[in-house]
């Protein structure tokens, strides 16, 4: 090749080049929202779910394009459908007046009832679309199509619910939601793309139906257990931090009805049921963010003197995002010793995930863990039954990065009750 076809050949290749659609215009038209390809399920908070549940969320492996997607069930229940919604701020941003509106990915379940885009927690500008299609289309819904008008400036949460008109139950899978600056462009990228042929096999690990591989030393538990089987009056104290205060749970609805998901209750409920008695009193000892250094000088008052025949010490997961190892260490032994001086029945909590200090955590659930099994203490392991199941999974259940959602105390209650088995 001669010098001078070289220099046309470079010009040539220049201009497809600059021609061709880069990364980073692509990223400029369509704006996802944040961390959706790896974390869709900790995008995403319940609302309006009291029990029977309005809204199930789970997420699944199907994603037409991230290889992810969020599946939204309305089971036929009374009361408007429920709703997840998702703030936007920080890395989302809010200002969207330079974009053509929303774009996702949907699956229908071939019913005539139409999934919902609302600009707001439950309510505010609405925009709908057909449930008829059992196969993945892309949905673009422009600010006009939203009932009232929205102020793309300003959006502050973006939700999914069904439509109140909505025969149930119903169903639809999204994958991909996101702003889009011009959906025609994004039409062009995802034809280009080939991304109904490009779905993804993610795999996800689930729970077992065991849960006793995730309690041990429940023959510890002698006295309690006897006085259940002879229906005799059993003081239980759980003693913890925001999760045990039930945070997450007002996606629920009422007071009394957070009370009720809180995983302790449903433990205490299971009792019941098990022993055939209603003679367990149930004493809650919880704050955000309580510590083991802070509970320590309060034990008298907080604990004994309701004279518990069982405690669950699950004061440790506040200690993981604002302690450090070694105080930790010296205050939850130093609980854990007075209350089996106290003659006091103990469950040693291992403190569940904390999403964005997963590692920080570990060391303090290996002392609750390896203390326990030194001392023939009983243990509990809700940390292993939310971190077996996978990342994905993982965010499904801690939809704030700290705080079980209601299926995440379901599941605590149930290694809980393991113990009982």
């Amino acid at each position: 090749m001669t010098t001078r076809n070289r220099v046309l050949a470079a010009v040539l290749l220049c201009a497809l080049l600059a021609a061709w659609p880069h990364p980073a215009e692509a990223q400029d038209n369509f704006k996802p929202l944040w961390g959706w390809q790896k974390y869709p399920g900790y995008l995403f908070y319940y609302m309006e779910r009291p029990t029977p549940h309005r809204i199930e969320m789970k997420v699944i492996e199907q994603g037409v394009v991230t290889g992810y997607a969020l599946k939204l069930t309305f089971p036929d229940v009374t009361g408007a459908p429920g709703v997840i919604f998702r703030e936007l701020n920080r890395k989302d941003g809010k200002n969207w007046s330079d974009y053509e509106g929303v774009s996702l990915w949907v699956k229908g379940d071939g019913s005539d009832g139409k999934g919902a885009v609302v600009l707001g927690y439950s309510s505010g500008p609405t925009a709908t679309f057909p449930l008829a299609d059992k196969v993945w289309r892309r949905v673009d819904l422009k600010w006009s199509d939203f009932t009232p008008a929205p102020d793309a400036a300003n959006v502050g949460q973006l939700a999914f619910t069904l439509s109140a008109d909505s025969k149930r139950p119903a169903s639809y899978v999204v994958d991909r939601p996101g702003f889009a600056k011009r959906f025609a462009d994004l039409d062009a990228a995802d034809k280009a793309a080939n991304v109904k042929e490009k779905a993804v096999a993610i795999e996800m690990l689930e729970r077992g139906p065991d849960f006793r591989k995730y309690v041990a030393r429940g023959d510890r538990l002698t006295k309690t257990k006897a006085k259940l089987a002879a229906k005799q009056p059993v003081t239980l104290v759980a003693w913890g931090d925001s999760i045990t205060n039930g945070a997450q749970l007002w996606t629920v609805g009422s007071a009394e009805a957070q009370e009720k998901a809180v995983y302790h209750s449903i433990f205490v409920e299971k009792l019941k049921k098990k022993y055939g008695t209603d003679a367990i009193t149930r004493i809650k000892v919880a704050k955000g963010g309580y510590q083991t250094h802070q509970a320590w000088p309060n034990i008298q008052k907080e604990v004994l003197d309701h004279k518990p025949d069982l405690v669950i010490m699950a004061v440790s997961a506040g200690d993981t995002i604002y302690s450090n190892f070694p105080r930790f260490k010296e205050h939850w032994t130093k609980i854990v010793e007075k209350l089996c001086a106290e003659g006091i029945e103990v469950i040693c909590w291992v403190p569940t995930p904390i999403q964005f200090g997963v590692a920080k955590g570990e060391p303090f659930a290996e002392y609750v863990r390896e203390y326990a099994k030194e001392h023939g203490l009983a243990l509990a392991d809700p940390r292993a039954c939310f971190m077996v199941r996978g990342e994905v999974s993982l965010g499904e259940l801690i939809p704030d990065d700290a705080h079980p959602n209601p299926r995440g105390h379901e599941l605590m209650a149930e290694v809980l009750f393991a113990l009982f088995e």
